[in-house]
């Protein structure tokens, strides 16, 4: 199950490049607000750092969905 986005260590993610910054700006925010908080706080965080790096909301081809969890298990892990 974890190499689902991996095909002989090569990456099957369309859009790499915009995807992984994006990723790394949910780190950001996750990092600046904290855990532990209301969807919408991290939606409204992330509108406001896609704004601050002139990202066109997810350069419009990739969608992205703020969900919280109150914690990793197995299911979560497999997929990092």
């Amino acid at each position: 199950m974890k190499d689902d986005l991996r095909v002989g260590g090569e990456s099957k993610l369309l859009l790499k490049a915009e995807t992984e910054k994006l990723i790394g700006f949910a780190f950001d925010v996750l990092n600046e607000v904290g855990h532990g908080l209301n969807e919408k706080i991290y939606e409204n965080s992330l509108t406001v750092v896609f704004k601050q790096n002139a990202i066109t909301f997810a350069f419009g081809s990739v969608i992205v969905d703020a969900k919280v969890i109150d914690r990793i298990t197995d299911h979560e892990a497999v997929r990092c």
